[in-house]
């Protein structure tokens, strides 16, 4: 099938935009363009990295408006964001050192996840809720955010169980389904990065397993990043593509 895509060497962000709003309009399911453009770019990383490497002030400081370090340690860089069609485009990167020390809470998403890791190797697990009290499962509902906050409601204890584990190299891909209950993190202590895009929310609520000892990381939304930051960012994620 020919999208008229651009991946060309040097394009911008826009372009990125475009082809991922005409693979949205050629595809019949979200999920064929979202792996189509993913795999695209984890396969020929050069495109994005180009755009990337010639942000604009204006593009800095946009991106870095709509940006944070995610309290499970890594930092959620909103390259792009659209509400028509509806999709975001993030990437995630952990750092190397200190950022990388914070064990991800177990948990899952109202949206399926299409990601593709672009530097690095990360660790996935999924797991299954059986009986027990090692941790307690909040419910974490986007309707109840209001003024910055977050409202977690404890459902009570339950324990976890591995249903699946796997680290995954540079270029690869994978998919998780809304309601898989998992944890990505990096499998080493060295910089790590996925690239994911984040299509419509089918539920408002979503379920974190925090372990039984301790309470939520997070009441406040995190700040977002300042332009120094996520230039400071790239400057360390830009050579490991």
């Amino acid at each position: 099938m020919d999208l008229n895509l651009n991946y060309s060497v040097k394009c911008d962000l826009s372009t990125i935009r475009q082809n991922i709003v005409a693979s949205l309009g050629k595809y019949s399911a979200v999920e064929h363009s979202f792996r189509f453009c993913l795999q695209e770019y984890s396969t020929n990383p050069s495109s994005l990295k180009f755009a990337l490497s010639h942000l604009s002030h204006q593009d800095i400081e946009a991106i870095a408006r709509r940006s944070y370090l995610h309290p499970n340690g890594f930092l959620k860089v909103v390259l792009l964001e659209s509400d028509s069609p509806f999709f975001r485009l993030r990437l995630h990167v952990w750092l190397s050192g200190e950022t990388n020390v914070i064990e991800e809470d177990a948990h899952n998403h109202g949206w399926d996840v299409f990601s593709t890791v672009m530097a690095g190797r990360i660790s996935i697990q999924n797991f299954d809720v059986v009986a027990g009290s090692t941790h307690n499962r909040f419910l974490l509902n986007s309707k109840l955010k209001k003024h910055n906050t977050y409202e977690f409601l404890n459902q009570g204890p339950c324990s976890l169980s591995d249903s699946f584990t796997a680290t995954l190299n540079a270029g690869a891909y994978y998919e998780s389904p809304r309601h898989t209950i998992h944890r990505v993190h990096p499998a080493d202590k060295a910089l790590a990065a996925t690239l994911v895009l984040q299509g419509i929310s089918h539920e408002h609520a979503s379920s974190v397993f925090i372990a039984a000892a301790r309470q939520p990381r997070f009441s406040e939304h995190p700040p977002p990043l300042c332009s120094d930051e996520l230039k400071a960012a790239l400057d360390q994620f830009l050579p490991s593509i």
